[in-house]
């Protein structure tokens, strides 16, 4: 991003954070229940003298405007101002969003860009990533079969670690789930998905109550067999489990 330039001749790079309110309750999704009072939480850093802050909705395809929600000043928290962003779940409807906050300040006009819980601010026709907002409805019946029911499809090595594994020659760990996974370096360059999370079928294990919780008829695990990759979809072996995910014991 650009850096701001104030009048005291400093230079500062800034950024703000955001929240998603769930009947209250501040959490880091942004993935509603379509019954749920829902508001978005935005801080920004007082020294922008921020005027106002809007939030604007588009489609999935971002290419119609849904929705615009003003966001009242709510309270100054350190160095941030705090903004609250009534939702009205009811105008959108049950679907996959997608929102800009666009920000009048004493620094003129600034777009608020997803990183993570990070607004990052952009001057405009500077590009930047669009947060993403989903509503979900569970009003119907759950069907007491396989067929029909909640089908919960997890990716061993992204979802809980657990229990003592066998780390593969190559492979690389990382202890830190909020970091971002890599990427080739451009569309069709070599990528050796050998970086690892280390999700295990003994932490898939711990939580099944947890799952049962919400419903859940079937558990679908991402193949587990062994092979080189963090994935497994490139398994020759489906007879034995991947070490690195507990191997046949787990």
């Amino acid at each position: 991003m650009r850096s701001l330039h104030f009048s005291n001749n400093r230079v500062k790079s800034l950024s703000g954070k955001i929240s998603f309110l769930h009947d209250g309750k501040e959490q880091t999704s942004s993935a509603f229940e379509l019954t749920e009072a829902a508001s978005i939480r935005i801080l920004l850093p007082r020294i922008l003298g921020v005027v106002s802050v809007c939030a604007s909705f588009y489609d999935e395809s971002h290419n119609q405007n849904l929705l615009n929600v003003m966001g009242d000043w709510s309270s100054s928290s350190r160095e941030f101002d705090v903004y609250e962003l009534p939702l009205d779940l009811d105008k959108l409807g049950v679907g996959l969003y997608f929102f800009d906050i666009r920000i009048e300040s004493q620094c003129g006009l600034l777009y608020g860009g997803a990183s993570g819980t990070d607004v990052r601010l952009f001057v405009p026709d500077e590009p930047f990533s669009s947060f993403q907002l989903s509503v979900s409805d569970f009003k119907y019946k759950l069907s007491k079969g396989k067929l029909g029911g909640i089908i919960y499809h997890i990716f061993v090595d992204r979802f809980m670690r657990g229990g003592s594994v066998q780390k593969k020659p190559g492979a690389i760990t990382d202890d830190n789930w909020r970091t971002m996974p890599e990427y080739p370096a451009y569309p069709g360059a070599p990528l050796k998905n050998n970086h690892f999370y280390g999700g295990t079928l003994w932490g898939v294990a711990d939580k099944l109550e947890y799952i049962k919780s919400l419903g859940v008829n079937t558990v679908y695990l991402s193949p587990i067999f062994d092979a080189a990759s963090n994935h497994k979809y490139d398994t020759a072996d489906y007879m034995t489990v991947d070490p690195m995910f507990g191997s046949d014991e787990a």
